[in-house]
């Protein structure tokens, strides 16, 4: 008689938590809420930005294979995205790379000119959740809104230029 209450009690069960709200965790920008618009060569786009501590970078949809980036008022870059990089460094004059891809064509890659980025955080809050991990707990961290705009020129060592102009954003849950 016993299996019949156990199975009985697990059916309860699975009927009682069945009506609980489900939550999904978010680690990252509220989908719906963001808004992202900037123009490139006569069309304006209204994704393919990303922001994280201070800087943002930006995917043009109509131009996979490459990406910018953009963390300093000096401090911008495209690079083709199959390159590895690090900075080695920033200044008030610009940044220093390391490729670690083997050679490039110096003409692929494209450098600050002129450009401004601005953002400020407002509505933060504290965010928990749940770590189910070895040590157990709650991990607590502080989210905000970030609202921002950029412009930025860049040119290669042939005077290309890429030029992004009217670039806003406003991403939701980012952590300062």
């Amino acid at each position: 008689m016993k299996p019949i209450y156990s199975i009985i009690y697990t059916a309860a069960l699975l009927f009682i938590f069945s009506g609980c709200k489900k939550t999904e965790l978010d680690f990252g920008a509220s989908p719906g809420q963001d808004k992202i618009t900037y123009s490139y060569n006569g069309k304006t786009y209204n994704s393919g930005v990303s922001f994280f501590k201070g800087a943002i970078v930006i995917y043009i949809p109509d131009e996979p294979g490459w990406r910018i980036y953009f963390n300093s008022p000096a401090c911008a870059f495209r690079v083709p995205a199959d390159i590895s990089f690090g900075i080695n460094s920033i200044t008030n004059s610009g940044c220093e790379l390391s490729l670690s891809s083997g050679p490039v064509d110096s003409a692929q890659i494209f450098f600050y000119r002129t450009g401004t980025l601005n953002y400020s955080y407002s509505d933060c809050y504290n965010q928990s959740f749940a770590n189910y991990g070895p040590n157990g707990g709650v991990t607590t961290y502080k989210v905000c809104t970030v609202t921002g705009s950029f412009n930025i020129t860049l040119s290669n060592n042939k005077n290309d230029l890429i030029i992004i102009s009217n670039g806003s954003f406003v991403f939701h849950k980012v952590k300062p």
